[in-house]
């Protein structure tokens, strides 16, 4: 199973879902600033933090496909039960966890993992977190941006775009070369940011050059009960 060569890098690093906590900060700080729109951001981010459920869904502007989708909801002990769909070169790999069984979809195949499968993990919500349950995947921090704007519309709602630094803003990456990079959070008329916007550029390590723009919608807590196995 592949995951799409772009997107495992940018989902990653750009993305940072897994691999960042929620106190991650990748820049090195220029000065101290305050940056337009962020107190809607940490909003935002605190609101996502309490949540018992909700999810992600990350779609490929250029071609309006869905490269990932992740939905979470927490038992009444804890325990985390999850459902995720990642585009790969030969289709599409899901998962879905109930907190004590992991399920997977091969090429059209499910099957329960022996518990022995390096890929069994469990996740709570207090002591072995999953990344896209956290405020990780807003991407966001206040260090590294080199300008900032936010844009009100006469209704109240309204865009934040953050563009950083390239230089600083490697993330993690081990191959290639980033550009730029750039996030456009949106919010609605009562400051609820319901989707952000990713775009980055670059070069592969071959000198092939990179484009990406995806579009992350937050799923809300409302529209997530207890999961039923959709593997098997």
């Amino acid at each position: 199973m592949k995951t799409k060569t772009i997107l495992a890098a940018l989902l990653s690093s750009v993305i940072a879902v897994t691999s960042l906590s929620a106190c991650a900060n990748p820049f090195k700080a220029k000065e101290d600033k305050d940056l337009p729109g962020e107190e809607i951001v940490r909003k935002a981010m605190n609101s996502y933090n309490k949540q018992n459920s909700g999810g992600i869904e990350v779609w490929d502007i250029s071609n309006d496909k869905l490269e990932e989708k992740f939905i979470y909801w927490y038992d009444e002990v804890g325990m985390l039960t999850y459902y995720s769909e990642k585009a790969t070169d030969d289709g599409v790999y899901k998962e879905y966890s109930t907190g004590y069984n992991l399920y997977v979809e091969e090429d059209g195949v499910g099957s329960l993992l022996p518990k022995t499968d390096e890929r069994v993990i469990f996740y709570d919500k207090e002591f072995s977190v999953h990344g896209e349950t956290t405020d990780a995947v807003f991407y966001f921090s206040e260090e590294g941006v080199e300008t900032a704007e936010l844009k009100e519309n006469e209704d109240g709602s309204g865009v934040i775009t953050y563009v950083y630094d390239a230089k600083e803003a490697k993330m993690g990456m081990e191959e290639g070369k980033l550009d730029s990079f750039k996030v456009e959070y949106y919010y609605d008329t009562n400051e609820v940011i319901t989707h952000f916007v990713q775009t980055a550029t670059g070069e592969y390590d071959n000198g092939d050059e990179y484009s990406v723009n995806y579009r992350i919608t937050l799923i809300p807590s409302e529209e997530v009960g207890p999961i039923d196995n959709p593997i098997m």
